[in-house]
């Protein structure tokens, strides 16, 4: 595990840090890792990146996406593409924004669910 899962860590629990907001030094493969190891879930919806964070079981828009279909639902074309869009539809369709409860992150490959550098 690389230790710069902590950039993205500390930028989703601690976003008043100087440099929150600013682009990371983390390549795709971090990025990706980072996701696999971590999970979202949903309150408020301010925090979870949709096509990107791991919430609802998803990891990654990469599964969902086949020739950038959902920005035409028209052109779909495939089988694959609308089992997909259905698929995506139904994970949205289960979501419920809870205004009052910030969402929250967690660490799947640790006990207690929080990033620890020494894990790394």
């Amino acid at each position: 595990m690389s230790l710069k899962a902590a950039w993205p860590w500390l930028q989703l629990t601690d976003p008043e840090r100087t440099w929150a907001g600013s682009k990371l030094p983390c390549d795709d493969a971090d990025m990706a890792l980072f996701r696999a190891s971590t999970k979202i879930t949903i309150g408020n919806g301010k925090l979870a990146s949709f096509w990107h964070d791991n919430w609802k079981n998803r990891t990654d828009a990469k599964e969902l996406s086949d020739n950038n279909w959902i920005r035409s639902v028209i052109t779909i074309s495939m089988p694959t593409q609308l089992a997909q869009y259905l698929e995506l539809w139904d994970i949205i369709q289960s979501v419920t924004l809870v205004l009052e409860q910030p969402d929250s992150i967690s660490w799947t490959l640790t006990s207690d669910a929080t990033y620890s550098a020494s894990f790394a």
